[in-house]
C-alpha cells in the first residue's frame, strides 16, 4: 500500500535525531491510511516539515542541504548522508567528500574502513565508513 507505514532512516547527530526516532517507534498514534505518508509522519513525530511549494525564497533555501565540503545538495546523484554529531554544529557532508577530506588531514587515523578525524567546522570528533 503507498500510503501505509514505511520503514524509515534518520541521518543526522543522535542528539537531534534520537528524540524522532523514539517518538516514531514508540508512537500510540495509530498509522491512518486515510492520510498521506507526511501528515501520518508529521503526526506521529510532532513537528510540520517545510514545504517545497513555499513561495518564501529563504524557506526554499532551507530545503536544500548542501554538504559543508563542496557545497553542493547532490555528488553523483546523493544527497549528504553523514552529519556532525555535535548538536551545535551538525554540518551534513557527502560520505564521499568526509572521506577525502578526513584522508587529506595529517591527525586522522585509520580503524579497518573507518576513518576518523575532525569536523571542518567545528573540530569535534567525527567518522565516516568508506
Amino acid at each position: 500500500n503507498p500510503r501505509g507505514k514505511p520503514d524509515v532512516r534518520f541521518f543526522g547527530g543522535e542528539s537531534v535525531v534520537g528524540p524522532l526516532k523514539e517518538l516514531f517507534v514508540s508512537s500510540k498514534i495509530i498509522w491512518n491510511l486515510n492520510l498521506t505518508v507526511r501528515e501520518n509522519l508529521q503526526n506521529i513525530m510532532q513537528i510540520q516539515f517545510p514545504s517545497n511549494q513555499s513561495t518564501n525564497i529563504e524557506e526554499k533555501d532551507q530545503m536544500a542541504v548542501e554538504c559543508g565540503i563542496c557545497y553542493s545538495y547532490k555528488n553523483d546523484g546523493r544527497l549528504p548522508d553523514s552529519n556532525c554529531d555535535n548538536i551545535h554544529c551538525a554540518r551534513p557532508f557527502h560520505s564521499s567528500c568526509l572521506a577525502e577530506w578526513l584522508s587529506s588531514l595529517a591527525t586522522s587515523h585509520h580503524s579497518f574502513n573507518t576513518i576518523f578525524g575532525e569536523c571542518p567546522y567545528c573540530s569535534s570528533q567525527i567518522s565516516v565508513r568508506l
